[in-house]
């Protein structure tokens, strides 16, 4: 008995000096861990706050001088207003004086930022200023102008009577505001149609520079958008065009959703604004069906032409309207994110518009309207838009199959909202699972739709994929038991590989067991292992490690992006959503180049027009374009006459808030880039980016 005690006690010493230094090497490994993180964070609050101070004194200085520059205009323009008004030039009178308001308006923007603005910006309150930088000005802009009486009949709308105007889009047109007159509502319910109240004209005139193109192409859907109740009458002269819609009073979805979001916890929407988000969708989408019932396709689905109104949405804007069967060659028109690079592909191919199914690029810009909603930020990656914020699982899946290539997109507007429907009348829409939804249960979701996901399932990345959804099956749900297993056993091995990994160098191994079993205890997000839409094989390890390295080189150069323009661009003024960029890059350069700063462009709640040959369709932004091309010049962003006149004509331009300038900088390492704001000359040097770090 005695020996055994003591064969015992030695085994025990033999167990506790193996032990005992890989746990106190384990120990000394995590400690150097916390101080490491600690310094980390130390680090990161200097540089913030230091970047935050450098800010603050920047944009101090830059208020300053728009203020000033925009008092001088201010000073300038009141003679003209006062001039014109003398001489009886009404409309030139009220364009000036138009200009005066912007200006003043800028000076009381400056005199505000310099006073609060900037100082909440310094103390990283800057949630606070987005409703007066950012909603309350956006409200002002779009509010109706002006009473317009005798309008009606000089501008050649009988039976009318113009009581204000709206903002015009970037069609060209002229849109007023006015009331039926009696004769006119008397016509109208002859028509067999109701009394609007008050209805907006959208008016085109070759005198006020409008084009015919123009013309052609919002009048080609009319007589379909009438039998829908959407346009009560149209005419067209051989000098102008005009047809008349039902106002309708409200928001834009871009202006609710800030709202809702600037209203909601950081994680996502409440429960009520999700069902709010679900039941607006609804709403597009049963208008959707309507248009492609009348073989019609929108074309330009998107937050600002969607109204709120009485709590119901309802689609605005025809001017792209187009026939589902027409014979004309497709074109790029459309915004941005909200359509779907198949089509923009497509159409510089010269494929006819019959030849396509512009059902489904509808869909896809729904789908790109409702991530838009959920995450509070426009799809950025298309399809491989990831979202971040609190959503049901079965949401998620409509976005992406609804975003997803087109063989695998939902076929038309009227399956995807059966799948929304069944969401709004769950009692609790995180409980439904993908494979509860109508087109799943119906088998309309082919099997391919594993690879549309935007974001990895919940499950580690070497266990099944479950079904072709995505989600786990039951066959599925043994091998989560067996993962159970494998996590604890995997946890308990962990301490003594760990101190063992320490002390023979295999500092790489450690981290990647590390990461493995968090990404298998749900820590942390998966890679978006199934969003690699058009690969041969989404699953494999190539695939992740490819789209791994795209997505980080993506937002290294957002990140550098953000450091060289971001503090100019939260400062910029917001007298219009525009800003161009302006290439003149030589070939070679990384694309993901151009694509992370229109991303931070966007992000900044501008509206990023590209300069590039190839996105030169839409006739607005030809004129731009040239224009701000023979402004400039031959010079380039380091030349000071090229740039005061660039300068000289983004003033003149009240439709763009700004122009970006690249080109090089003289030598192959680096690109000259000037952000151009309005009355802001500056003809110091411009941002160097160098192209060292886009390779």
């Amino acid at each position: 008995m005695t020996g055994l005690l003591a064969l015992i006690k030695v085994l025990a010493l033999v167990v506790l000096a193996l032990v005992l230094p890989v746990l106190v090497v384990w120990g000394l490994f995590q400690l150097l861990r916390l101080i490491t993180f600690g310094l980390g964070l130390i680090g990161r609050g200097v540089r913030g706050g230091s970047r935050r101070v450098f800010g603050f004194g920047r944009a101090t200085v830059l208020d300053t001088l728009r203020g000033a520059g925009a008092l001088l205009a201010a000073a300038l323009l009141l003679p003209l207003v006062l001039l014109n008004f003398l001489v009886l030039r009404w409309r030139s009178g009220v364009h000036y004086g138009r200009a005066l308001e912007d200006e003043l308006g800028l000076v009381a923007l400056s005199i505000y930022r310099l006073a609060l603005g900037n100082p909440i910006r310094l103390l990283g309150l800057s949630p606070l200023t987005d409703g007066v930088e950012r909603r309350i000005p956006d409200l002002v802009a779009r509010a109706p102008r002006g009473n317009g009486r005798g309008l009606g009949k000089k501008a050649g709308f009988e039976g009318y009577r113009i009581v204000g105007t709206l903002p015009p889009g970037g069609s060209g047109a002229r849109l007023y505001l006015a009331r039926p007159r009696a004769e006119k509502l008397a016509a109208l319910r002859l028509a067999g149609k109701e009394d609007p109240g008050q209805v907006v004209i959208k008016a085109f005139a070759l005198e006020t520079g409008s084009t015919l193109p123009q013309i052609v192409r919002e009048s080609r859907a009319l007589e379909a958008a009438s039998r829908l109740g959407l346009v009560l009458e149209h005419e067209l002269t051989d000098k102008s065009f005009h047809y008349v819609m039902p106002y309708v009073a409200g928001n834009n979805l871009d202006e609710v959703v800030t709202r809702m979001h600037a209203a909601s916890p950081t994680d996502g929407l409440s429960n009520r604004d999700l069902r709010l988000v679900l039941s607006y969708t609804a709403d597009m989408l049963k208008t959707l069906e309507r248009f492609h019932g009348e073989g019609l396709w929108h074309k330009d689905i998107k937050p600002s032409n969607l109204i709120v109104s009485a709590g119901r949405v309802h689609v605005v804007d025809l001017g792209l309207v187009t026939p589902l069967a027409s014979a004309l060659t497709l074109t790029t028109h459309g915004t941005e994110y909200f359509r779907d690079p198949e089509m923009v592909r497509l159409a510089l191919q010269g494929v006819k518009v019959h030849e396509v199914d512009g059902v489904k690029f509808d869909v896809y810009s729904a789908g790109a309207v409702l991530y838009a909603m959920v995450e509070g930020s426009f799809p950025a990656h298309g399809s491989l838009s990831r979202i971040s914020r609190r959503c049901p699982e079965a949401l998620q899946w409509i976005v992406r199959r609804a975003m997803a290539d087109l063989r695998t997109r939902y076929a038309s507007a009227n399956e995807m909202m059966a799948d929304v429907s069944a969401l709004l009348a769950a009692r609790d829409p995180f409980e439904v699972k993908p494979a509860q939804l109508p087109s799943v249960r119906s088998g309309g979701a082919p099997s391919a739709a594993r690879t549309v996901p935007t974001e990895a399932p919940a499950q580690p990345v070497f266990a099944g994929l479950g079904d072709d959804l995505g989600h786990t099956t039951a066959a599925a749900r043994p091998q989560r038991r067996i993962g159970r297993a494998v996590l604890v056993a995997g946890a308990a091995a962990f301490l003594l590989y760990g101190g063992l990994a320490t002390v023979a160098g295999e500092g790489p191994l450690l981290e990647e067991l590390r990461a493995g079993l968090d990404r298998y205890a749900g820590r942390t997000p998966a890679q978006p292992v199934t969003a690699l839409v058009g690969m041969a094989d989404p699953t494999s390890q190539a695939a992740r490690a490819s789209f791994a390295a795209e997505r980080a080189r993506f937002e290294n150069l957002r990140e550098r992006w953000e450091e060289l323009l971001g503090d100019d661009l939260a400062a910029a003024p917001r007298r219009s959503g525009k800003l161009l960029v302006l290439e003149d890059l030589p070939p070679g350069i990384d694309p993901y180049l151009t694509e992370a700063l229109t991303s931070l462009i966007g992000a900044n709640g501008f509206e990023p027009m590209a300069g590039r040959a190839s996105d030169l369709d839409d006739e607005s932004t030809i004129r731009l374009v040239a224009g701000a091309r023979v402004a400039a010049g031959l010079g380039g962003p380091n030349d000071p006459a090229a740039v005061h006149g660039l300068q000289s004509y983004l003033d003149r331009n009240a439709e763009l808030a700004g122009i970006v300038w690249l080109a090089p900088d003289g030598t192959s390492e680096a690109l000259a880039c000037r952000l151009l704001l309005p009355s802001a000359v500056s003809l110091a040097e411009p941002t160097r980016f160098p192209l060292t770090s886009a390779r």
